[in-house]
């Protein structure tokens, strides 16, 4: 290459003054002090079937894990469309067996949950 060409096109290591232009990729800076524990939010669950076995049984399963939180457990379609009203919740973790209507149950579930919610329905 010659000199003219550089001074049309300057590559980035030219105009920094360092190494090649790989060199010049520095690794992003942590954002989090030594000293800091950060602690992802829990996902929030909202736990609704009919079985209440079931709901226990869930309950503790997913206590064991530190980024799941279940936040209302509830055990009809009304009092887990009150509940989706009144807490926070990211995900929906609903038994077929809510109402004697399934497809009532998930269509309700889908309209008054959160729009980022994840619905999952175990059958």
């Amino acid at each position: 290459m010659n000199s003219s060409s550089n001074s049309k096109n300057p590559t980035l290591s030219s105009l920094t003054g360092r190494g090649k232009v790989g060199d010049d990729v520095l690794p992003a800076p942590s954002l989090r002090r030594d000293s800091e524990e950060v602690k992802p939010t829990p996902i929030r669950i909202l736990l609704a079937d009919s079985e209440a076995v079931f709901r226990v049984g869930t309950v503790k399963i997913l206590a064991v894990e530190s980024d799941l939180e279940v936040v209302a457990q509830t055990e009809s379609l009304p009092q887990t469309l009150d509940a989706l009203a009144t807490t926070t919740t990211d995900v929906v973790l609903f038994g077929s067996s809510l109402s004697p209507r399934p497809a009532e149950t998930v269509s309700e579930i889908m309209r008054r949950a959160p729009p980022k919610a994840k619905l999952v329905v175990v059958t």
